[in-house]
């Protein structure tokens, strides 16, 4: 998920049960190890797009991916507007 400020959601407007409230950070969760290296490259994707203004950011969508069934998907994820983080 391309996260722009003020543009769309953050992560804490997805994550509001695993966020801290005293210092606004999400909790870690246990992860395959091969699976930050995988979503990095599609994050240096997302930026390069971003910089260059090539193709559309996944602005409000979440990019998921299952390494257990091998099958990358977008969820719709919409801008918490109460968030503590990133509401008006």
């Amino acid at each position: 998920m391309a996260i722009l400020p003020g543009q769309g959601p953050c992560l804490a407007c997805m994550y509001r049960d695993m966020l801290d409230q005293d210092t606004y950070v999400l909790r870690a969760n246990r992860c395959l190890r091969v699976v930050p290296g995988i979503i990095a490259a599609v994050e240096v994707a997302e930026t390069v797009k971003v910089l260059l203004g090539i193709g559309g950011p996944l602005l409000g969508r979440l990019f998921s991916y299952n390494v257990c069934s091998m099958q990358f998907c977008t969820v719709h994820v919409s801008r918490d507007s109460s968030c503590p983080v990133c509401g008006t």
